[in-house]
C-alpha cells in the first residue's frame, strides 16, 4: 500500500510538470512577442513601477513553481523594462521563492515518505548529501542546461536542509540571470534567443562551471584527508 501511494504521488507530480511544459503558454509569452510589445511594456512600468515589480515577482514565482517553459522570455522582459541589476534582484526573489514552493511540495508529498521507506538503502547517499549537497546544488544551478524544475524536484526528494536549498538557489541563479537580463536590456540588437549565447558568454559559463567543480573536488579531498588523519 505504501508503494502504491508513492507511485500515485510521483505520477501526479510528473503529470503536472508535463502538462505545464506542454501547455502551449510559450505561444503567448515568447521572444518575438516581447520585441513587438516593448513600447507598451515600458509605458506600463513607467506609470506603475512598484505595481509592475510586484506583479513581475508574483508571476515569476508561479512560472517557476508550475515549471512553465517561459522563464527565459520572462527574464528578458525583466532586463528590458527594469534594467539589468534591478531585474536580477526581482528575478532572484521570484525564482528562489518559486523553487522553494516546488521543493516543499515534493518534500512533503513524496520526499519524507521516500526517505522513511528506503532509510536503510539511502544511508550512504544521505551521508554524501550531508557532506557535499550544497556543492552539488550550486554546480547544478551553474550548469544552465540542467532544467531548473528538475533540480527543485530532485532536491525535494533528498534530506538537504531548506536553508541550504534557498541560499544555493539564490546564489546559483545569479550568473544566468545577469546574462539574460543584460540580453533583455539590449533586446533591440538581438534577433533570436540563441544569439544571447555568444562565444564570450559560453566561455564565462565554462569558467563558472569549472570553478564549481574545483570547489567540489577540493571539499572532497579535504574530507578524505580528515578521515585519513583521524584513522
Amino acid at each position: 500500500m505504501k508503494y502504491i501511494k508513492l507511485a500515485i504521488i510521483l505520477f501526479l507530480i510528473i503529470s503536472v510538470v508535463l502538462f505545464s511544459r506542454f501547455s502551449g503558454i510559450e505561444n503567448y509569452i515568447n521572444f518575438q512577442i516581447l520585441k513587438d510589445n516593448r513600447a507598451h511594456l515600458l509605458a506600463i512600468v513607467e506609470h506603475n513601477y512598484w505595481s509592475s515589480v510586484f506583479v513581475y515577482i508574483i508571476t515569476y514565482i508561479f512560472v517557476v513553481a508550475l515549471s512553465l517553459p517561459v522563464a527565459v522570455p520572462l527574464t528578458l522582459i525583466g532586463g528590458f523594462v527594469f534594467g539589468v541589476l534591478p531585474a536580477v534582484l526581482y528575478i532572484n526573489i521570484g525564482a528562489t521563492l518559486g523553487a522553494v514552493v516546488t521543493f516543499l511540495i515534493v518534500r512533503y508529498l513524496l520526499g519524507f515518505e521516500l526517505q522513511k521507506t528506503y532509510s536503510q538503502n539511502l544511508i550512504e547517499f544521505n551521508r554524501n548529501i550531508a557532506l557535499y549537497g550544497a556543492n552539488y546544488l550550486l554546480l547544478a544551478r551553474f550548469i544552465v542546461l540542467i532544467p531548473f524544475f528538475l533540480i527543485n524536484i530532485l532536491a525535494g526528494l533528498t534530506n538537504i536542509p531548506l536553508k541550504t536549498f534557498i541560499w544555493t538557489t539564490s546564489l546559483g541563479i545569479i550568473p544566468g540571470s545577469l546574462i539574460y537580463a543584460y540580453a533583455g536590456k539590449n533586446i533591440i540588437s538581438i534577433n533570436a534567443p540563441h544569439e544571447i549565447f555568444s562565444l564570450k558568454i559560453i566561455a564565462i559559463f565554462l569558467v563558472i562551471i569549472t570553478f564549481g567543480i574545483f570547489l567540489l573536488l577540493f571539499k572532497k579531498l579535504k574530507v578524505f584527508k580528515n578521515i585519513k588523519v583521524s584513522k
